[in-house]
């Protein structure tokens, strides 16, 4: 059986999946755009798929027990803390004028996706801190949808938007990115105002009528990545992965009531 994968988070997260695609002889388009790779999963075209934890409970919302998460990325950097979570950090231009959340009323929102928990949907936890923004559904239905986290960023270097919800680990491989000094230039030009969160990690998913010997050697595979593929791993900012299952993501599910989303 030849495995298909696919990743339906941000492109930083495409070279981890292709180097495990290599070792195990599997199939991984990583050409497709996001929508057509969420696609692949909806259609059973796939056996593995790298999804965000809301995706996931959503679509075990829908059709349960058809995905089962196994893995999830434990993050590098010093302020994940040896944990497989991420942060949505809320992000301005640099020179803008906003300093406290509060300065937030009224501004222009842009985010990725309705669907996506670290770029719309942790509104929910920015109003928690400040009370006194609009309400999530009418800062939403006002901002824009950029289609992805790197637009995000462009609305905002732009001026077309004043504020952004933008996964940390998006943010981190943006500043990474080595490239000529007007992309090292470009970085400077936004700031992050807080910082939102923990949230678990995103799960690895193998679908549940995968054989189980192939979904055990899938685990041990990937529970010990950062020794085969450690280069792939460091470049996205991972450390290694540990073991994740459903109940991990149960508590992502108050983001979205059943009926919406």
């Amino acid at each position: 059986m030849t495995l298909r994968l696919t990743n339906c988070l941000a492109a930083n997260f495409d070279g981890p999946l292709r180097a495990l695609a290599a070792r195990w002889g599997a199939r991984f388009d990583d050409t497709l755009p996001w929508q057509a790779r969420e696609q692949l999963v909806d259609d059973g075209r796939v056996e593995v798929a790298w999804t965000c934890g809301l995706l996931f409970a959503l679509k075990d919302r829908a059709r349960a027990g058809v995905w089962e998460p196994f893995a999830a990325p434990v993050m590098a950097a010093a302020h994940y803390r040896d944990r497989p979570v991420y942060f949505t950090e809320v992000v301005v231009r640099a020179g803008s004028g906003y300093e406290r959340l509060e300065h937030l009323r009224g501004a222009r929102f842009v985010y990725n996706d309705r669907q996506s928990l670290s770029g719309c949907h942790a509104l929910r936890d920015l109003r928690a801190q400040q009370r006194g923004l609009e309400p999530v559904h009418t800062i939403v239905s006002g901002g824009v949808m950029s289609g992805g986290h790197l637009r995000s960023l462009a609305y905002l270097r732009a001026g077309d938007a004043d504020f952004a919800l933008i996964d940390s680990t998006v943010l981190e491989a943006w500043r990474r990115t080595e490239g000529s000094e007007t992309q090292q230039e470009t970085q400077h030009e936004v700031r992050s105002l807080a910082r939102l969160g923990p949230y678990p990690s995103p799960p690895l998913l193998v679908r549940a009528d995968v054989a189980p010997e192939v979904r055990s050697a899938l685990r041990r595979e990937v529970l010990s990545a950062h020794e085969r593929c450690g280069v792939a791993l460091r470049a996205a900012g991972i450390a290694r992965f540990v073991a994740a299952e459903a109940r991990d993501y149960d508590r992502l599910r108050a983001y979205v009531p059943d009926g919406a989303g």
